[in-house]
């Protein structure tokens, strides 16, 4: 999901971001520099997790919802505010 989120959140706001950086361009080039990076920061997060499950030994992995109860509310299954 972070990978996804970080790729959607250049696709929104890139009229924000031509305005405030006017000389980036989103050309090829530009494009895979950005995919390089979205890449390197996601498997450095996934090295970090993986090592701090090894240190905390064998047992259940904890995983967070990352989904704030109010992304689902109104919908089948979700809470209701």
């Amino acid at each position: 999901m972070s990978v996804v989120s970080q790729v959607v959140f250049y696709h929104h706001c890139r009229p924000a971001i031509r305005r405030l950086f006017p000389d980036l361009t989103f050309d090829r080039e530009q494009i895979e520099k950005l995919a390089e990076h979205i890449t390197e920061f996601s498997l450095a997060a996934i090295a970090e997790v993986a090592r701090k499950n090894s240190v905390a030994g064998p047992g259940p992995t904890k995983v967070r919802n990352t989904v704030p109860p109010s992304a689902t509310a109104g919908k089948a299954g979700g809470s209701k505010k």
